[in-house]
């Protein structure tokens, strides 16, 4: 079961950053025209009117009253519509940008998806007990008469979960294709027809624990995961 849980574990680690792309792009073209002309009024330590425009999370969080740009349409979104030169009020109050930089500031906002949350960037209730700012505890593992079915504390979980369900756990994988399971799940290749039958033929105590070491240190097995990061 070793090699489940690090298969999970670093599938858990596919979730990558939320509009990782749009940070990205914000920070190379859009933040450093906001920091020349608007960060005296709206940066990071003095927001006017809550509007911090010091990063792409900030600025999708618009202002104390409302939302300051409008996903994927930069012509109905207030902040482009306040750098225009002859928009009233105007930003910055003491200058113009030039068009091109206002052009990259709505290229930004244009790119992003519609469907991009804006709003209040505000920590609610539910954000703090989100499961992953949650400490750590330490569950009971499940009792129960599991017909000797399980082999460590994480085969319990699953059988209490099989049970609860209504269902029966599946039959053992003879060992070839327990070995096939474990070459997928790592490294994304089959195993040769020889590793087969070495595996087949190996019948001592720490073959299982063998192999996965062995998967988890070649090159495959970064090449398979590093991907999905």
């Amino acid at each position: 079961m070793k090699w489940i849980a690090i298969a999970i574990a670093a599938a858990a680690l596919v979730a990558g950053s939320v509009r990782a792309n749009a940070d990205d792009e914000f920070a190379r073209a859009v933040q450093p025209i906001l920091a020349r002309h608007c960060a005296e009024c709206h940066g990071a330590e003095d927001a006017e009117q809550g509007l911090d425009l010091s990063t792409a999370t900030s600025v999708l969080a618009g202002s104390a009253t409302a939302a300051v740009i409008e996903p994927g349409n930069s012509a109905e979104s207030l902040l482009v519509q306040s750098l225009a030169s002859e928009a009233d009020p105007h930003m910055p109050p003491d200058g113009q940008l030039s068009d091109d930089e206002v052009r990259a500031v709505a290229a930004w906002i244009d790119s992003l998806d519609p469907a991009t949350p804006v709003g209040s960037a505000g920590i609610s209730e539910a954000d703090r007990n989100h499961w992953a700012f949650r400490p750590l505890v330490r569950p009971s593992v499940p009792d129960g008469n599991d017909e000797g079915w399980s082999n460590t504390p994480i085969d319990r979980f699953v059988w209490a979960k099989l049970k609860s369900a209504g269902l029966s756990p599946s039959e053992s994988a003879d060992r070839a294709v327990l070995l096939r399971r474990m070459y997928f799940d790592l490294i994304g290749l089959p195993p040769t027809p020889e590793e087969v039958a070495a595996f087949v033929g190996d019948d001592s105590n720490d073959a299982v624990d063998r192999v996965v070491d062995r998967l988890l240190a070649s090159p495959q097995y970064g090449e398979r995961w590093g991907r999905h990061w």
